[in-house]
């Protein structure tokens, strides 16, 4: 029972010393805190403006130079303007007289009728040429290959359609007024394409070389020669200024 009793003496002791440390903590913590430093304000009269000594001596104003009188300027003599005289009125035109038709005929007599002046030539450009397909027989030929009258005049008729067709598919170019001219010989076989074609000689200007190429081309086949046999011709291209 002893023990028991003496429990809440010892705690009541502990706390007391428990709050009595803390105090002692705070205090002196309280102590040794730095404090901060008060700052002092004082309030200061602003300087005085030196006044200007009575002693200083001002500057007296100078008195202004005296202009001489001027003399007054003489006065001018009055002008009198002459009125401008008035303009003429301008004479009338003469009307221009009136002759009669009959009156003129009867006087002067009929008036020749003027020759119309004749028209002015102009200048056209001349347009490109081609001549027929010409048969080219070969020299040394035998006589069994020669064409007969008959075979000579359906080939002139196929010539000229051969030459329809290359006209026809041509497009000659643009040569900027220069001319060039140039023979084409070429094959047609018995089926009729048209092979072997050669320039001689070339005119020396392409596009105009090209241009003859293009055209047979697009020919390619000239159909079925009427001999039934294969024949060399020449054709001549020519594009003038």
């Amino acid at each position: 029972m002893k023990g028991t009793a003496s429990q809440p003496f010892w705690t009541s002791v502990i706390l007391h010393l428990a709050v009595l440390a803390l105090l002692l903590l705070a205090v002196l913590f309280e102590a040794f805190r730095p404090r901060p430093k008060q700052h002092v304000f004082q309030m200061v009269s602003p300087p005085e403006i030196a006044s200007p000594s009575p002693e200083t001596p001002t500057a007296t104003p100078q008195p202004l130079p005296e202009l001489p009188d001027i003399e007054p300027l003489p006065e001018l003599p009055e002008v009198k303007l002459k009125p401008l005289p008035e303009p003429e009125a301008p004479a009338p035109a003469a009307k221009p007289a009136v002759i009669d038709y009959n009156q003129f005929v009867r006087q002067h007599g009929k008036p020749k009728p003027r020759d119309p002046a004749p028209p002015r030539p102009t200048a056209r450009p001349a347009a490109p040429t081609i001549t027929v397909p010409r048969l080219e027989l070969p020299a040394n030929s035998a006589a069994a290959d020669q064409p007969t009258a008959r075979e000579l005049s359906e080939l002139q008729r196929y010539s000229a359609q051969l030459n329809a067709r290359i006209k026809a598919a041509w497009r000659p170019p643009e040569l900027g007024g220069a001319r060039a001219s140039v023979t084409v010989i070429f094959h047609v076989t018995a089926s009729g394409q048209i092979t072997k074609l050669r320039l001689q000689p070339p005119s020396g200007l392409f596009t105009f070389d090209q241009s003859i190429r293009d055209a047979f081309r697009k020919v390619a086949n000239a159909g079925p020669t009427p001999t039934g046999r294969s024949h060399q011709f020449s054709m001549r291209f020519e594009k003038a200024r």
